[in-house]
Parts: C-alpha cells; structure tokens; sequence
C-alpha cells in the first residue's frame, strides 16, 4: 500500500511497483536466505522506501534482540540477531 500510491493518491505504475519489489527480495535473499519474504520490516514512507530498497528486515533477523554488542568503547549495546547480515546487503 506504501508503494502503490502517489503522493498526489494516485496509484502508481504496477511496473514501477513490481520494480521495488525486485529490489527488496534481492537484498533480502542476498546471502542465500531461504527464508519467506514476508512478514517484513521496512519503512512506512514511499519516498524511504523507494530511496533505500535494500533496507528491508524479516522478525528473524531481527528478533530477540541482542544485548551484547560492542561498538568501539561501547559495550552492551541493544541491536538485531544477525547485524553482519544486516550491514552486508
């Protein structure tokens, strides 16, 4: 629905949308994942999303959080289960 409409509430393209998508499912089975595609996580405007496609999260990578990363002095710091996969896409 984020993607569909224009900001002006007209719909989009279904090729302009379907061309998104494309982009997000490649980011997220980037590294082999065989994972569903959806439920996901992702921005709720159209204008992030459209700037940053690759930005797309599933709750298992996200969750449980962990509570012990480091971040040069910092420690314990809270963030998602698999950061490294996160960073490389």
């Amino acid at each position: 629905a984020v993607l569909g409409v224009k900001k002006n509430g007209s719909p989009q393209s279904p090729d302009y949308v379907q061309g998104i998508v494309q982009k997000m499912q490649a980011a997220a089975f980037s590294q082999g994942e065989t994972a569903p595609f959806f439920p996901l996580w992702h921005f709720a405007t159209r204008k992030a999303v459209e700037m940053w496609p690759k930005e797309v999260y599933r709750p298992h990578e996200l969750f449980p959080l962990q509570r012990n990363l480091k971040m040069g002095p910092l420690t314990k710091i809270h963030g998602p289960k698999t950061p490294i996969r996160l960073l490389k896409r």
